[in-house]
């Protein structure tokens, strides 16, 4: 999401819970790292390592910042937007089968709609940073191919549909009445899916 919020539960004047994580920063740079050395494992030595190992870094670093601020922050999209071009421009000039820069465009258009409609249909359970951060995930998965794409998408979906009832849940047990106003970083879930689409996408090119 993209509100700034302290790092602890707390109520917004509608009546929104919203949760934040107190993960420590430094966090983020061994999740960057193990998630870096899958990615590598699974595409191998290859030129597309050029546009998927900053990718799964930049997840990495957006996982911890909206777990801890439930906010994704423009200082640092902007110039992954910037810099996301020219490295998926040298990815394509890999051997890797059936990579395409005009579907990673189309994708990147279709994500960011996809998750402005989200937004547009429910505010509480989707912020700005997310639909802006939705672009860059698009068009890296449509890079390979639609599959990835749409495994990223339902990925995502599954996992943070399995965990909203798990805090439904809670809230139901601890304190005997259901949450259904309960809003959660979704960046990270975002991530969750695009990860995992890469590295079932790796080592089929």
């Amino acid at each position: 999401m993209d509100k700034t919020r302290p790092m602890e539960e707390s109520a917004t004047d509608d009546g929104i819970e919203d949760l934040a994580w107190p993960i420590p920063m430094m966090v983020a740079w061994p999740l960057g790292a193990v998630v870096c050395a899958v990615l590598a494992w699974r595409f191998g030595a290859d030129l597309v390592l050029a546009s998927v190992l900053p990718f799964g870094a930049l997840l990495s670093v957006l996982t911890i910042i909206d777990l801890r601020e439930l906010r994704v922050p423009n200082a640092i999209l902007k110039p992954s937007y910037v810099i996301a071009v020219p490295l998926m421009v040298v990815s394509a000039l890999s051997d890797w089968s059936q990579t395409s820069l005009v579907r990673a465009l189309i994708g990147g258009a279709v994500l960011g709609v996809v998750y402005f409609l989200i937004l547009f249909a429910y505010p509480p359970g989707m912020g700005w940073g997310d639909v802006k951060l939705a672009p860059l995930i698009g068009a890296q998965l449509a890079f390979f191919g639609w599959v990835p794409f749409v495994r990223s998408l339902l990925i995502s979906h599954l996992v943070s549909g399995l965990v909203a009832i798990v805090i439904v849940g809670a809230g139901l047990v601890s304190r005997g009445r259901l949450r259904w106003k309960t809003a959660f970083p979704f960046a990270p879930f975002m991530a969750v899916g695009a990860i995992a689409a890469l590295i079932l996408e790796g080592g089929t090119g």
